[in-house]
């Protein structure tokens, strides 16, 4: 099939037809079932209802150019009367974008005098010269020539040993067995697209009355009728191939469930994919994965008005191989002229046919393209909000624990070891108390100075808070911390202690602790006050792995070389 530069494949099929009743459906009546669904928009044209449009012929709307209608037939020698490959090709423009052509190209080919394989390609382009902004791609639909064949009453439409509907069929708990043989059948020729109801809800995510339309002639679309159907194919389906609580999948002819890795040809989407792409995403996917990628060639068949052409060359070849036998000199000569002129032809027009298989064959990887980037997007959402949602629920619980602390905290805590323990409760993620922090807790002489106690709370509920904040989230406050501390809090920090108590191994060595089974370093402290009982210094080492404080003392001030000195 020749197509114009820059022409898009829209929407293929390919099935047979087979009449009900031989006695009232013949060739012509398939014909003009094709030849209404044409003249019903132009239902005042005459001439397209002609005897041409059975034989071979054109037409054109009169004074519309670009509406045009031209059908070819090939007949092989025979009693049957009836033409064995016959071809419609038929253009008109865009309703909605009028610088968009259309064409749809129909194949007729007789298998015998009651069954028939029909062929249809829809594609589209835009008019040489046009100048703009490109106008979005259409969504995959079947030209109503597909459903109304499909639901006709005078035919039946059948992919291999797949019966053809525009509906959807219903799966039905016991029908298991019979649906794997279904998948597994090697003579099926059509995908069967399935839907799982979810557990929770008992609904379906995508509706399947409305995808059965859209992939009309390409696949069945099976809807299961409760959540019973997903156990039941637990026990019958292998674990790759099943489907459950809300899944859509599509199975491809030729299941194979005795090949694992076969699965992975059976592309699906879980409820929560389709939760986040949304139904319409996920549907125009499928749409477009199948009704874009179908078969559309048939073997010794036509699909286009150049398939039935190449016919009538390969008919005329044969007659012409059949007549050299029985010619003279100089008729054989114009026989062999005739034969390698006509297979001349036949080489234009197969190289013509390659050309539009690249151009297939390029769409196809573009749209593969597309869909693995859409996959690769859709993983990685998966998971950023898997973590965005653990995270929230870690910090819902915390919430929720620090709520609980609070509504059991019926009086403002007196003590140091009291402080500590309502903070280390509402803090538990940035700050934490070593067994030698509480011992110093309980010796510290601001217990003493029930005046002086609040500024203990105050004191450590800014070490959990603003000094957490400014150590493992500021970036801006890096190079100067204890200034930035200070005129958040008002409390005192230093990272260091005097060059003399550095230099001494005994003061030091009260600057380290264990946590966790580790030593840590404990210099850097909190100051609030210098003469008990006014005096609090809380020694902390920031852990910025875990992002965590360490607290190692929290009383009265540490020895250093100059309390030493003091009498």
């Amino acid at each position: 099939m020749l197509v114009p530069a820059g022409a898009h494949y829209h929407f293929g099929c390919l099935f047979d037809l087979k009449a009900e009743n031989q006695a009232a459906t013949d060739w012509s009546d398939l014909l003009k079932q094709i030849r209404a669904w044409i003249t019903r928009k132009y239902p005042d044209n005459q001439p397209l209802r002609g005897r041409w449009f059975f034989s071979g012929g054109e037409w054109r709307l009169l004074g519309t150019p670009r509406v045009w209608v031209k059908t070819e037939v090939a007949q092989r020698a025979g009693p049957d009367g009836f033409p064995h490959y016959w071809a419609l090709r038929y253009e008109h423009p865009c309703e909605d974008i009028a610088s968009r052509q259309w064409r749809t190209d129909i194949g007729v080919t007789a298998l015998s005098s009651v069954r028939y394989r029909f062929s249809l390609t829809t594609t589209h382009w835009l008019l040489p010269g046009y100048i703009g902004q490109e106008p979005e791609a259409p969504q995959p639909t079947a030209p109503g020539i597909v459903p109304a064949l499909l639901g006709s009453p005078r035919w039946t439409a059948w992919a291999g040993s797949e019966r053809l509907r525009t509906e959807p069929e219903a799966v039905n708990v016991g029908e298991g067995e019979r649906l794997r043989s279904r998948l597994e059948d090697p003579l099926r020729q059509c995908a069967l697209v399935v839907i799982a109801r979810e557990r929770d809800s008992d609904l379906l995510k995508i509706n399947p009355t409305h995808l059965a339309r859209l992939l009309a002639g390409n696949a069945c679309v099976l809807a299961a009728t409760s959540t019973e159907v997903d156990r039941e194919l637990e026990y019958i389906l292998p674990r790759g191939f099943r489907w459950s609580n809300g899944m859509v999948r599509v199975f491809q002819p030729g299941v194979r469930f005795d090949r694992e890795a076969d699965a992975r040809r059976h592309r699906f989407f879980r409820r929560e994919d389709i939760d986040s792409l949304t139904a319409e995403v996920v549907e125009g996917m499928i749409v477009r994965g199948v009704a874009r990628r179908s078969r559309t060639w048939a073997v010794d068949g036509v699909g286009s008005i150049e398939d039935t052409l190449a016919k009538q060359r390969e008919i005329r070849l044969q007659d012409l191989r059949q007549s050299a036998s029985d010619a003279s000199l100089e008729q054989r000569v114009k026989l062999q002229d005739d034969l390698i002129e006509a297979v001349d032809e036949e080489n234009r027009s197969l190289s013509g046919q390659i050309d539009v298989l690249k151009k297939e064959l390029e769409e196809v990887g573009a749209d593969r393209a597309e869909l693995e980037s859409s996959i690769s997007t859709l993983e990685y959402e998966r998971d950023y909000h898997k973590g965005a949602a653990l995270e929230a629920e870690q910090r819902a619980r915390q919430l929720s624990d620090q709520r609980a602390i609070l509504s059991h905290l019926r009086k403002l805590p007196e003590t140091v070891p009291e402080i500590i323990e309502v903070i280390e409760r509402i803090w538990a993620d940035r700050i934490v108390f070593t067994e030698r922090a509480k011992v110093s807790a309980q010796k510290a002489s601001i217990n003493k100075a029930r005046s002086e106690i609040s500024q203990v709370w105050e004191c450590l509920w800014a070490m959990a808070t603003d000094l957490h904040d400014i150590l493992f989230q500021s970036e801006s406050n890096k190079g100067n911390i204890p200034q930035e501390f200070r005129a958040r809090t008002g409390f005192e920090l230093t990272f260091t202690e005097g060059k003399q108590t550095k230099q001494d191994k005994k003061f030091m060595r009260l600057r380290q602790d264990l946590f966790r089974g580790r030593e840590v370093d404990i210099t850097a402290h909190v100051k609030y006050g210098n003469t008990p009982p006014r005096c609090l210094r809380v020694h902390f080492c920031p852990l910025h792995e875990e992002k965590i404080i360490v607290v190692g003392h929290c009383g009265d001030h540490l020895d250093t070389y100059g309390t030493q000195r003091l009498p």
